[in-house]
């Protein structure tokens, strides 16, 4: 956290772990800030002005002078808040900056009458996740379909998925629910356990299924799991096992009929080095 002492004294989250379900304003705030700068509605300096005034819960509607204290003191505060987003350099040399949010807990539980999933990590170091299957691979879909459209109508439809209904919920916190969700997914594709479902090389010739995301669980029950409703209500994490060990049956099928781990990453699309890892005869 940030001290901040202006006319009041702030604390200022300075990474995604400082913050709590008590920093709820703060984080709709950021989220409604980042949806701007992706819609291209903010430059990037714009973008790291109006991330300070949402940290500190200010109104940059009532500040009208430029070179108020405040103003000149929130352009400082940028040069520390550097969490919200990364810079890629380019192939060109060029600089890209892009939102970047890492969430290990869901920050808003509640919203209005609605009760959102339960994602925390317990003293014990275990994942206490609510989400199931088919939670995860319709909000999946739907984050990826606001991502790509920016629609309303995705963002009703991702916080009926994930809260059971939007009435009272209003389009600041649904964006946020949509940011919050993608934070979950940045910390969970971070995870070593499932590398080998969310690594891959280039995409298949002829691109993926056409039953898009929720084709996996079908899959899944076809390969013996369980039944369709079954693989639906299974917790995310059990889940993603599933998927993982699919994956690994898949690389000793291959490796089984003689392919070679360059040729069954090739066919899998996972990187050779899990497939390695994976395969007894690496030559």
């Amino acid at each position: 956290m940030i001290t901040v002492k202006l006319k009041h004294t702030y604390l200022v989250p300075s990474r995604w772990d400082d913050f709590t379900p008590e920093h709820r304003m703060q984080f709709i705030s950021l989220c409604c800030v980042m949806d701007d700068f992706e819609r291209g509605v903010t430059s990037f300096k714009q973008f790291q002005l109006c991330a300070a005034f949402g940290l500190l819960c200010v109104d940059m509607e009532k500040i009208h002078r430029p070179g108020e204290v405040l103003f000149e003191n929130a352009y400082k505060l940028t040069e520390l808040l550097t969490f919200p987003y990364r810079i890629q350099e380019e192939e060109d040399g060029s600089r890209t900056a892009s939102p970047y949010i890492c969430l290990s807990r869901n920050l808003l539980p509640q919203l209005g009458e609605h009760k959102g999933y339960t994602l925390e990590i317990t003293p014990a170091g275990v994942v206490d996740c609510s989400l199931t299957a088919e939670q995860y691979v319709d909000a999946l879909t739907l984050t990826d379909l606001y991502t790509k459209t920016r629609t309303p109508a995705a963002l009703e439809q991702l916080t009926d998925v994930l809260y059971g209904g939007h009435d009272g919920i209003d389009i600041y916190e649904q964006t946020a629910v949509y940011y919050n969700f993608r934070g979950f997914l940045e910390w969970l594709q971070g995870l070593p356990q499932y590398a080998l479902i969310f690594r891959h090389t280039a995409k298949k010739k002829g691109g993926d299924s056409p039953l898009g995301l929720a084709s996996s669980i079908f899959t899944v029950s076809k390969q013996g799991y369980g039944t369709l409703k079954e693989i639906k209500e299974l917790d995310v994490f059990s889940y993603l096992g599933v998927l993982v060990q699919m994956s690994i049956d898949s690389i000793h099928q291959l490796a089984a009929v003689g392919l070679k781990p360059g040729e069954i990453s090739e066919k899998t699309r996972i990187p050779i080095d899990l497939v390695l890892q994976h395969t007894t005869d690496p030559s």
